[in-house]
């Protein structure tokens, strides 16, 4: 869902269109995959500007040519996902324009065994400002969604001193860049390293390093340092707990660097191979961080519960919070069960096109901002298989608290309110109605509010479409689009049709 990766050059030299490799090599997979696509899509909107009084009424063509590539060789893994939207008014040549959608990893083995390079990279739709209007779908105008655009390059070692310990060290660069000049740019550059070693018996200790600077291009630049220890104690094969001890420096909220100590413990359940529960807490500058994570899963079902609080930033966090789509929904939900990104994206386009959902579609908005915040987040998410229905449901909320201080800064929602709160659900139902047709339902409802008085903004959301396979290559899906929007900037109805059809060769 996010112009060109370091990882498509990378996977580029190991793959070519209509290019497939094999070796029976030992221990080596050499398959590689490349998939071009082109959708034609169709929408009849009855209010394609999201306005609040006169409504303009507008059929929009969009073509978008894509193509995917993944595989996997004896030191190159790779997956990338692009395509170039492209929206034709049939009404107003104003709104015709071009969109870019990437997603995509790779990780190359540069030196066996020991220094590995991974790369991702992703470019999308986001919404500049929670109280700002809402898109329902990229084919709509609307000035408060830009196009932003991450990338990530990160060299690491890992290996091992003897009998003594396990090491890794990693360096990280990130940026994430805006068309708006309502939004930041941001850059980060990340180093870490760990100690992890093992006295006798149940007991393991680690040493860990990190240091962080974030620059954003309002002004602002935080920088952060911490040193840390831990002792582990596994009680046994499903139970396990830690105390940890550390320092940190920081400016977050200083227009110099403090020194804070750090305290913490935590522990980890697994009963089964499909139930797990970790949970943490550190003492840390801002105040208590905490991380809370269970996920659960059956033959037939998948759960999934967090809650965390600790700082948030770009581009390590691309909205302060919103689930995005769904393909980024079953992309968190399978984080536990496919730690493997290349593979869980796989996994997740399977699970879309077998059950009918566009993975573009959305289920909440997150925002952009232009500094650090503090943010506490739930989420409780749950997918339901039969034969042949799948329900999934998702609730979320989020409190947010402004965390950097000093220098200048683009005008954001944290410059008109010091603390923002989120609430939100979606859920969806799909029905198989043959073998090669299903029926989906999909809704979400979401809402945003700041401490300031008056900064409100409520998004109401309901799809219904059909989709079947024509051919193996060929598929098509039909749908109806309301929407309601009400916010402290603009309040709208919109309602659309809006027809697809995508071949793959």
């Amino acid at each position: 869902m996010r112009s060109v990766l370091a990882v498509v050059g990378m996977a580029g030299y190991c793959a070519s269109p209509g290019y497939a490799q094999t070796t029976d090599e030992p221990g080596t997979r050499r398959a590689w995959s490349v998939a071009p696509r082109v959708g034609v899509t169709q929408t009849f909107t009855d209010n394609v500007d999201l306005g609040s009084a006169a409504k303009q009424a507008d059929q929009l063509t969009e073509i978008t040519p894509g193509i995917r590539l993944q595989g996997e060789s004896a030191r190159i893994k790779a997956y990338v996902d692009y395509a170039l939207r492209n929206f034709v008014s049939a009404n107003d040549s104003r709104r015709n324009r071009s969109q870019n959608a990437l997603t995509s990893f790779g990780t190359f083995e540069a030196v066996d065994k020991w220094l590995f390079i991974d790369a991702s990279g992703s470019i999308s739709q986001q919404t500049i400002s929670a109280f700002g209007t809402q898109s329902p779908s990229a084919a709509n105008t609307n000035a408060n969604s830009t196009e932003t655009s991450t990338f990530r390059l990160s060299p690491y070692v890992r290996g091992r001193i003897g009998t003594l310990a396990d090491y890794d060290a990693r360096y990280s660069r990130s940026e994430t860049r805006s068309s708006s000049a309502l939004a930041a740019n941001v850059a980060s550059d990340d180093l870490t390293g760990q100690l992890n070693g093992t006295f006798t018996g149940p007991l393991s200790w680690s040493l860990n390093g990190s240091r962080q600077v974030i620059a954003y291009g309002s002004g602002i630049k935080n920088e952060a340092d911490r040193l840390g220890s831990r002792l582990n104690y596994r009680y046994d094969a499903e139970l396990s707990g830690f105390i940890s001890l550390g320092t940190e420096a920081n400016n977050y909220s200083t227009a110099g660097k403090k020194s804070y100590s750090n305290a913490g413990f935590g522990g980890e359940w697994t009963p089964t191979e499909r139930t797990k529960l970790s949970a943490s807490r550190e003492r840390r500058s801002f105040g208590n961080s905490h991380s809370i994570a269970f996920t659960h899963r059956t033959p037939l079902s998948a759960w999934r519960f967090t809650d965390s609080r600790s700082v948030t930033a770009l581009p390590n966090q691309s909205s302060s919070t919103g689930l995005g789509t769904y393909y980024d929904l079953f992309f968190s939900q399978l984080a536990s069960s496919v730690p493997d990104p290349i593979a869980r994206a796989q996994q997740v386009n399977t699970l879309l096109q077998q059950s009918g959902i566009s993975p573009n579609a959305v289920i909440t908005q997150g925002y952009l901002t232009s500094r650090l915040s503090v943010q506490r987040r739930q989420d409780l998410s749950f997918t339901l298989n039969g034969l042949r229905n799948t329900v999934t449901y998702t609730l979320f909320q989020t409190d947010s608290q402004t965390l950097s201080s000093g220098g200048p800064s683009i005008a954001d929602d944290f410059s008109r309110s010091a603390s923002l709160k989120t609430r939100g659900m979606s859920s969806n139902f799909s029905h198989r109605l043959t073998p090669f047709s299903s029926l989906n339902m999909l809704s979400s409802w979401s809402r945003v509010s700041g401490s300031a008085g008056g900064l409100t903004s409520t998004q109401k959301t309901f799809n219904l479409n059909v989709s079947s396979r024509f051919s193996p290559k060929l598929n098509g899906t039909l749908g109806v689009r309301a929407t309601i929007f009400d916010g402290s900037v603009n309040a709208y109805r919109e309602n659309a049709v809006v027809g697809t059809v995508t071949a793959q060769f």
